[in-house]
C-alpha cells in the first residue's frame, strides 16, 4: 500500500513538473512573440522613414520650373531689360544732342572721329557700369525669381514638408536668393564707329591733308552713327535677356532644387547613421529568435512525449 501511495505521489509530482514546464514554454513563446514584434516595429519604422524621404525627393524632382512659367518669366525679365535699355538710350540721345551742337560747323574728319570715339567708349562703358549694373538689377531679379520659383514649387514643397514632418524630420530650408553670378555680363567693348573721312583723297588715294567737312555733313554722319549705336544697345539688351532667362532656369532654379536635395540628403545620412546600430541589433536579435524558437520546439516535443508516458 505504501508503495502504491509513493508511486502516486511521484506521478503527481511529475505531472506538476511537466505542467510547470509547459507554462514556462508558453511564457517563453509569448516573450519571443513580443520580441519579434519589437523587431518588426523597428523595421517598419525604418522603412517608413525611407519611404517618406524617397517620396519627398521624388516630389522635388517633379517640380517643373519652366513649362507653365517660361512666358511669364520671359515677360518680366524682358520688361526689366527694356527699362534699363531705355535709360541707356536716353543717355545716348543726350550725348548725341551734345555732339550735334558741338559739331554744327566746319570741322576736320579727324576731330569728328575723335569725339565719336570718346562718346562710343563712354556709352559702352555705362552699359555694364550703370544701366545694367548687377548691383542695380539684382534686387529686381531676386523678386521676380523668388516669385516664379515659389509659384512652381508651392504645392510640391508643401507636400514634401508634410512627408518629412510626419516622421519628425526638419522642414526644407528657406531657398537661397539669386546671386550676382546669375546675372549675365554685358560686353564691355566700345560701340562700333563708322568714321567720317579724315584725309583728302586724290584719284582715290588718301593724302596727308586733313579733310574739312561742312556742319550739315557732320550732323548727318552723327545721326547715322547714333542709329548704329541704338541697334547695338538693342542687340546687347536682347543677348542679356536671353542669357538671364537661360541662367534663371538652368542655374538659379536648379540651385534651389540642389539646396532642397542637399537638405534631404543630410536628413537621410543622419537617419541612416542612427538606424545602423538599431538594424544591426535587430538582425542579431532575429538570429537569437531562430535559435530560441528551435529550442522551444525541441522542448515541446520532449514535453509531449513525457506527458504521454505518464498517462
Amino acid at each position: 500500500m505504501a508503495q502504491v501511495l509513493h508511486a502516486e505521489r511521484a506521478s503527481i509530482q511529475e505531472r506538476n513538473s511537466l505542467e510547470n514546464l509547459r507554462q514556462k514554454i508558453n511564457q517563453a513563446k509569448e516573450h519571443l512573440k513580443e520580441s519579434k514584434q519589437k523587431v518588426k516595429t523597428i523595421r517598419d519604422t525604418h522603412q517608413r522613414f525611407r519611404f517618406k524621404l524617397q517620396s519627398a525627393k521624388e516630389l522635388l524632382d517633379a517640380v517643373d520650373y519652366r513649362t507653365d512659367w517660361e512666358d511669364a518669366v520671359r515677360g518680366d525679365l524682358s520688361k526689366l531689360a527694356e527699362t534699363s535699355a531705355q535709360h541707356w538710350i536716353e543717355t545716348l540721345d543726350m550725348e548725341v544732342t551734345n555732339l550735334l551742337q558741338r559739331n554744327n560747323r566746319k570741322r576736320t574728319g579727324k576731330e569728328v572721329n575723335a569725339e565719336l570715339k570718346r562718346v562710343a567708349c563712354k556709352l559702352a562703358g555705362e552699359g555694364s557700369a550703370k544701366h545694367f549694373a548687377k548691383s542695380l538689377l539684382l534686387p529686381h531679379y531676386q523678386r521676380s525669381a523668388n516669385q516664379y520659383c515659389k509659384s512652381a514649387e508651392n504645392d510640391a514643397l508643401n507636400r514634401c514638408n508634410q512627408e518629412i514632418t510626419e516622421v519628425q524630420l526638419s522642414v526644407l530650408p528657406t531657398p537661397i536668393s539669386p546671386s550676382p553670378g546669375e546675372l549675365p555680363s554685358l560686353p564691355e567693348d566700345d560701340f562700333s564707329i563708322s568714321g567720317i573721312q579724315e584725309k583728302k583723297s586724290v584719284l582715290g588715294i588718301d593724302t596727308w591733308i586733313d579733310k574739312q567737312h561742312d556742319g550739315d555733313v557732320i550732323l548727318a554722319h552723327i545721326n547715322h552713327v547714333a542709329k548704329i549705336w541704338k541697334q547695338e544697345i538693342d542687340a546687347r539688351k536682347d543677348a542679356w535677356t536671353k542669357g538671364l532667362l537661360n541662367n534663371h532656369f538652368s542655374t538659379y532654379c536648379e540651385k534651389r532644387r540642389r539646396q532642397y536635395h542637399s537638405h534631404l540628403a543630410q536628413l537621410t545620412a543622419d537617419f541612416e547613421l542612427r538606424a545602423k546600430p538599431e538594424e544591426e541589433a535587430a538582425t542579431a536579435t532575429e538570429i537569437s529568435h531562430n535559435q530560441i524558437a528551435n529550442s522551444i520546439s525541441q522542448l515541446e516535443i520532449c514535453l509531449a512525449k513525457a506527458m504521454v508516458s505518464i498517462k
